[in-house]
């Protein structure tokens, strides 16, 4: 376990990185910029972080252990096609903050953090399910992008608000999609 002082530190200068994503784009953060915004000096910056992309790093690696704490929390690996279990995880995560992933999602500049999402889905897909199902893995490859690839798709399209449905809607649509996709909608013959 880290310092106090360390964690203090670190988390300082995660915050003014944060804060600094709302008012301009990741390239143009400088270290100066974080270190002020963090209240430190350039110096103490530099003994937590290299560059300003290891802050992106350990932002997106604390974003992911946190969604995948919770999904642990919440048994969804074992219940791995419970959509509305990721949702809830992912509004829990993303409620503390909801204008910088709102920002996020508005900005093709961050797709790094969805794509990242994604993975953790995607592997999750692979660790859960490979060994229960009979097919090559290379099909099932293509059928784990898919619900990630979907569910990122669908969870983004919230986010920048293109689309008007609560949270818990949300959860619903695309439980219901990935259980049975269109074929629910068919009209059967009588």
């Amino acid at each position: 376990m880290e310092d106090r002082r360390i964690q203090k530190t670190k988390s300082a200068i995660l915050e003014a990185f944060i804060s600094l994503i709302l008012e301009k784009d990741i390239p143009k953060i400088t270290v100066s910029e974080i270190a002020r915004r963090a209240n430190i000096d350039r110096k103490t910056f530099y003994l937590h972080y290299d560059t300003t992309d290891a802050v992106i790093h350990e932002f997106i690696k604390n974003q992911v252990d946190e969604l995948i704490d919770m999904l642990e929390l919440k048994d969804f690996f074992n219940n791995i096609f419970d959509v509305s279990i990721l949702f809830q995880a992912l509004n829990i995560l993303m409620e503390k903050n909801i204008n910088l992933y709102r920002h996020i999602a508005n900005s093709s500049l961050y797709n790094f953090l969805s794509e990242e999402i994604k993975k953790v889905i995607k592997t999750s897909f692979w660790e859960n399910l490979r060994a229960r199902v009979n097919i090559s893995p290379q099909v099932f490859d293509l059928y784990a992008e898919f619900y990630s690839a979907g569910t990122m798709a669908v969870y983004l399209k919230w986010l920048r608000k293109e689309v008007a449905v609560s949270e818990d809607q949300l959860s619903q649509i695309a439980g219901s999609a990935t259980y049975y996709g269109f074929q629910q909608f068919i009209p059967r013959n009588v």
